[in-house]
């Protein structure tokens, strides 16, 4: 039980650094890209492949 509480807490910190990288406010030059410091970023980069985004509604016509 303890086990899996860890492992949702680590995909989940894992899912929140991926974000960070993939989003650069307006403006910002190629050099600012956000790079994680985590320790086990680069460890858990395998979980790539299992984290699919969520489905998004767009509210334009």
């Amino acid at each position: 039980k303890e086990i899996e509480k860890k492992l949702r807490s680590l995909r989940a910190q894992y899912t929140r650094e991926k974000k960070k990288t993939k989003n650069r406010p307006t403006g910002t030059g190629v050099t600012d890209v956000y790079e994680s410091k985590w320790v086990f970023f680069k460890r858990l980069q395998f979980l790539d492949i299992y984290i699919t985004p969520k489905a998004t509604q767009s509210n334009l016509k």
